[in-house]
């Protein structure tokens, strides 16, 4: 079979973990029918694999961006692959799997035969987070950088000092890993205040440990815990009770899963329909009416595994 193997010693290389990301939704026109644009999310729009690179990947900077063979483009995640942790997340793709489907002779990184090379052009193009920052916010930044908080994020809590006050309460209590409390603060907790001043908020910094760190275990979904964050912002609390007494750790019973299944197949019959005769695409828009009948607790593969199983069973 023509073809080329791509390879590392690995002996010599470094473990790494890529992220696969594609696109957001499986059917081309997600809102197709007056659908809910949510239901379209493809669940599997974002693949996990762990596999090996070359050493002096792991050595360059942090910023630049690297083609990994018949994959992509990838770049060091700026959230969880800084510090010792090697994790790159996927930027841009090589074919539309969507056009095209995989081919058959692509990579698999969890393989230990990855060969990286940087771009054409100059790596680490992206601007330098320190930029306008004064010297005691750069040792503010190298502090949380030690801590092990990427350099990124340090660069946009530390000019805040409410922001910097809260992460540092939070980290404090030690529920949480350091660049876990990091990312929520950067990327989610803008949303949840919603313009609304860091001060007025009524967000505890135990509450925000607390909370990423049931997110971290794995006891609830990410789209519980962004709308519990807003709630503790709004109004505060505990959020281990909170999930107790409303029952909003994860689903992992697999009977109620299948039952919830069968009652979103039940009430879309043409839906239904249109999938067995080739429509794959419509598997998002199944798997977001579950994740709705659940209030986010079930796993999205969880459901959509339950989904095709199901439906296959109705030919």
């Amino acid at each position: 079979v023509r073809g080329v193997l791509h390879w590392v010693a690995q002996h010599a290389a470094a473990r790494a973990e890529f992220r696969l990301l594609d696109r957001l939704f499986a059917d081309p026109d997600p809102e197709a029918g007056g659908r809910d644009v949510l239901d379209g999310v493809d669940p599997d729009s974002l693949q996990v694999r762990h596999g090996w690179v070359e050493p002096h990947v792991a050595e360059a900077d942090p910023d630049a961006r690297w083609q990994f063979e018949r994959q992509g483009y990838f770049w060091r995640d700026p959230v969880d692959g800084r510090g010792e942790r090697l994790v790159f997340t996927r930027i841009v793709t090589l074919k539309d799997r969507r056009k095209e489907g995989p081919t058959a002779h692509e990579a698999d990184p969890s393989r230990p035969a990855s060969s990286a090379r940087p771009p054409a052009g100059k790596p680490g193009d992206a601007p330098d987070p320190l930029t306008g920052l004064s010297d005691p916010q750069l040792v503010a930044v190298r502090r949380l950088e030690g801590a092990g908080v990427p350099r990124a994020d340090a660069a946009r809590i530390v000019p805040d000092d409410a922001s910097l006050a809260l992460f540092d309460a939070a980290h404090a209590t030690g529920r949480a890993t350091p660049d876990g409390l990091a990312g929520w603060l950067v990327n989610e907790l803008p949303r949840a205040l919603d313009g609304a001043p860091l001060r007025e908020a009524h967000l505890r910094p135990d509450a925000l440990a607390e909370l990423v760190a049931l997110v971290e275990a794995d006891t609830i979904s990410g789209t519980v815990a962004k709308e519990l964050l807003a709630e503790l912002v709004q109004r505060g609390g505990d959020p281990a009770a909170i999930v107790r007494e409303r029952s909003l750790s994860k689903l992992d019973d697999d009977a109620t899963l299948d039952a919830t299944v069968d009652r979103v197949l039940d009430a879309h019959p043409d839906e239904v329909r249109a999938y067995l005769d080739g429509k794959s695409g419509l598997i998002g828009f199944f798997v977001g009416q579950v994740m709705r009948a659940t209030g986010g607790r079930a796993d999205p593969k969880a459901a959509r595994a339950s989904a095709e199983r199901r439906i296959a069973a109705r030919r």
